[in-house]
């Protein structure tokens, strides 16, 4: 009768649901132990950890299958090491089946000088990272005195994270350049750029003497 149709062929799904159930998690199971990242190798190791990497995947929540080297989001996890590992960039994955390994090589950003804004409305206290030659900030760094690391203090921005564009390609090169010239004509060091001290002024250049050159980004450094 029609009821016992009904029963019969709820049973048949039920059992071919628990089947293909079953095959699923034993299928999950094979992937994961087949394809499991073994080992971690890093282009260098005093800048990120194996630890580093593993804790950044486990937040890919994938079927349990994070740690699979078949189904990791290889350039997501691109992205995400530039944005939680700012000091690095170029970053490149690649996936050694055989051996089970996850290759991470990149480029370490390398200190031009020192960049400094204002933290506020607290005027005298500043907030210092350290920026590159692309004028990125990438580390948080003292507020250095002295001439023996270019520094900038930039009253012009506010509000800003690691991994940030805070100066264009043109204006670090500009006061990289003006900063060389200067040392191979002038008797006298530079202790600081300020970018913006008044509106009617682009660019500082305060002396080790204490007397500033006025500037402008718009002429060349010579």
């Amino acid at each position: 009768n029609e009821k016992e149709r009904a029963e019969k062929g709820f049973r048949i799904f039920f059992w071919l649901f628990f089947a293909a159930a079953s095959l699923t998690v034993l299928w999950i199971l094979i992937l994961s132990l087949l394809f499991e990242i073994k080992k971690v190798q890093l282009a260098q190791d005093k800048i990120l950890t194996p630890g580093d990497i593993y804790q950044l995947i486990e937040g890919y929540k994938f079927l349990g299958l994070n740690r699979n080297l078949l189904t990791l989001p290889q350039k997501h996890l691109e992205s995400d090491l530039g944005v939680v590992f700012p000091a690095i960039y170029n970053i490149d994955i690649k996936k050694d089946l055989p051996g089970n390994t996850l290759k991470i090589n990149f480029e370490k950003r390398l200190e031009l000088g020192i960049w400094c804004h204002s933290a506020g409305d607290q005027p005298q206290a500043d907030n210092c990272y350290y920026i590159d030659k692309k004028g990125v900030i990438f580390q948080t760094a003292p507020k250095s005195e002295g001439t023996l690391i270019l520094k900038i203090t930039d009253s012009a921005k506010d509000g800003v994270s690691l991994g940030d564009s805070v100066l264009s390609a043109d204006e670090i090169n500009f006061i990289k350049n003006f900063n060389d010239e200067f040392n191979k004509i002038i008797q006298s060091k530079i202790a600081e750029f300020r970018i913006k001290p008044t509106l009617n002024v682009n660019l500082e250049a305060v002396t080790a003497g204490g007397w500033s050159a006025y500037l402008d980004f718009d002429e060349k450094p010579e």
